[in-house]
């Protein structure tokens, strides 16, 4: 394989890559709540939506409660929860994390 064709199918590759969250927002809102909350030790995921005027982005609210074998990123080991609110500006996009937060 020549040089020109090993970087062209790293760059599709690294492309693919970065928007690999993006086009798995395609798949709903479980989805792209999974894709950006994965751990191997995430035990559960509860997804609400909101209710919004017809016309408005969708919205929805996930918590992620999982348990934390070990301490990491300041936080203690044991029970954690993060919390997502993720939108969808209109039906052909994509659902998108537009705020993250944690919680013990």
């Amino acid at each position: 394989m020549s040089k020109r064709r090993l970087l062209i199918a790293g760059v599709v590759a690294a492309v693919a890559l970065l928007l690999a969250p993006l086009w798995a927002g395609y798949f709903g809102p479980h989805t792209a709540a999974y894709v950006t909350t994965w751990r191997p030790w995430r035990s559960h995921l509860t997804l609400r939506y909101e209710r919004l005027l017809p016309g408005s982005p969708q919205r929805a609210t996930v918590e992620a409660h999982y348990r934390d074998p070990w301490p990491g990123e300041g936080r203690t080991s044991g029970p954690q929860v993060d919390f997502l609110t993720l939108e969808r500006p209109s039906w052909w996009l994509p659902w998108i994390v537009t705020e993250h937060g944690t919680g013990p």
